[in-house]
């Protein structure tokens, strides 16, 4: 697993600034957070991010992982067409979350 920021500093910064920071460098974003305030999918919208979360941000690290891997291929599917999008990942499908425009 690649952390760019640690769990210390994602207290400190803002999803609407690291957003932009990681679709910049061509990056997937893969999250327990839905972003569900207007400002961070904006910035979705805005930065052409490609996103996939999680529904549940109380499951475990293990649980969290076996999620992506039962989807890998439906993301890696999804990820070969450019953003935005974001997409809930459940346990055996992925959900297009609308965004803001």
């Amino acid at each position: 697993m690649f952390v760019v920021y640690s769990r210390s500093e994602n207290k400190r910064i803002e999803d609407v600034t690291w957003i932009p920071r990681v679709t910049e460098l061509g990056w997937v974003i893969l999250a327990k957070d839905s972003f569900r305030l207007p400002q961070e999918r904006r910035m979705i919208t805005s930065c052409g991010a490609r996103v996939f979360s999680l529904p549940n941000a109380n499951m475990k690290s293990d649980e969290m992982i076996e999620r992506f891997e039962i989807n890998k291929e439906r993301i890696m599917s999804a990820c070969k067409r450019d953003g935005p999008f974001h997409y809930s990942v459940s346990h055996d499908r992925l959900r297009l979350i609308e965004l803001l425009r």
